[in-house]
Order: structure tokens, then sequence, then C-alpha cells
């Protein structure tokens, strides 16, 4: 398996459950990564996604089950797997951060950003994805 960081043991056995002996792309990791990340999700995840098809259920967003902290995640999926950002707007495309963070030239900057932001301390993991 990939050198992931999990939440935890649940998260793990779910991500593994969902790509082991699988072909796929980083999109549909990352989306089964993040999804993967709370039971209100792993839970809910044929809700949200359709491992047959591999398509996105964007009216899961409005499901009963959704808190905040279940959106934000789901959001950040969907957003990460195929540049979702939920508004009809074609400007707001261009905040999301497939297209934001594509400038591989100022990713090390973007996250020093994002440590100030979230006042993110020390992540000796982080700081070694930034230097390279």
């Amino acid at each position: 398996m990939e050198d992931l960081k999990f939440y935890d043991e649940e998260h793990k056995k779910f991500y593994k459950e969902h790509t082991e002996g699988k072909k796929l792309d980083n999109y549909n990791k990352s989306l089964i990564y993040l999804l993967g990340l709370i039971e209100e999700t792993r839970n809910n995840f044929l809700t949200l996604y359709d491992e047959i098809t591999r398509e996105i259920k964007i009216n899961a967003m409005n499901e009963g089950w959704q808190t905040g902290t279940s959106l934000s995640i789901t959001k950040l999926a969907f957003n990460l797997f195929n540049g979702y950002c939920g508004l009809e707007d074609n400007e707001a495309r261009y905040y999301t951060p497939e297209y934001i963070f594509c400038y591989n030239k100022f990713l090390p900057y973007f996250f020093e950003g994002i440590k100030l932001r979230f006042e993110i301390k020390e992540n000796k993991e982080l700081d070694t994805f930034i230097k390279q």
C-alpha cells in the first residue's frame, strides 16, 4: 500500500478495502481516501460515489446525515476528483485546489501559506513534502 498517513484503523481499512487490487487513478484514490476519513462518509460512501461508473453523486451533499465536518470532507473530495465546486459561476472553478495547486513551481509556498493560516507549527512530514 502507498505510504499514506491514516486518521485511524477504520480509515486505513476502508481505503484498503476500496482500492486494493483495483486499477484506480489518483483522482479516485484521493476521493476514496478522503471519503474514508470519518464514520459518516464511510457509512454513506455508496450514497456519495458509484464505484462501478466511478461517478460522484452531487445530490448526496443535501442528505440529512451530512454534518459540517462530513460536508467539508465531501466538498474537498468532490473538488479534487473533478473540480466540482458547487457553483454555477464559471469563474468559481478557478478558485478550486485543482486549478490553484496546478502551479507546481509555487507549491512549497502555497503550503507555507496554509501552515501560516492554520497555525501549523511543526509537521516534519509536510515540511519534507514541501522541500521536494
